[in-house]
């Protein structure tokens, strides 16, 4: 593991992503863990405490950015450039693709789409914003 001692927090919002979440936690191990259902009330001194939050385009990454939280974020139908935090402490992976950002719910390429979001570009903007501010929340906005 590059970060040694690094603890992965999933979050879920519904049942499918609780299954998700359950999964991945026993595929990747110890170090993950999954949380349990929490009311945002709950979950933001949590987003408030972690180092930095990976998520898409959703509720509790914009939550994380508001409590001042680093975050890397990803996007598929929705624009990154228009809607992801800014700032120095934020990072944003768009879709791959010509069409990326058109705003649909749902098309005939999603599974495409969805793809076109490499492990490799998440987590270069991951390690960026380690590298840049490895103490998190010290970093200057």
């Amino acid at each position: 593991m590059q970060y040694p001692g690094t603890t992965i927090l999933v979050n879920w919002g519904n049942p499918d992503e609780k299954a998700l979440g359950e999964w991945i936690a026993r595929e990747a191990g110890a170090d993950v863990r999954l949380l349990p259902w929490l009311r945002i009330r709950e979950l933001i001194p949590v987003l408030r405490k972690v180092d930095l939050v990976v998520g898409g385009d959703t509720g509790p990454l914009y939550l994380a950015a508001a409590v001042g939280t680093p975050t890397v974020s990803f996007y598929r139908a929705t624009s990154a450039a228009a809607y992801a935090p800014q700032g120095k402490r934020h990072r944003a992976v768009q879709a791959a693709m010509e069409c990326s950002g058109c705003g649909l719910t749902s098309c005939a390429r999603d599974g495409e789409c969805r793809n076109s979001i490499s492990v490799d570009a998440l987590f270069a903007a991951v390690t960026d914003v380690i590298g840049n501010f490895p103490n998190g929340k010290d970093a200057p906005c």
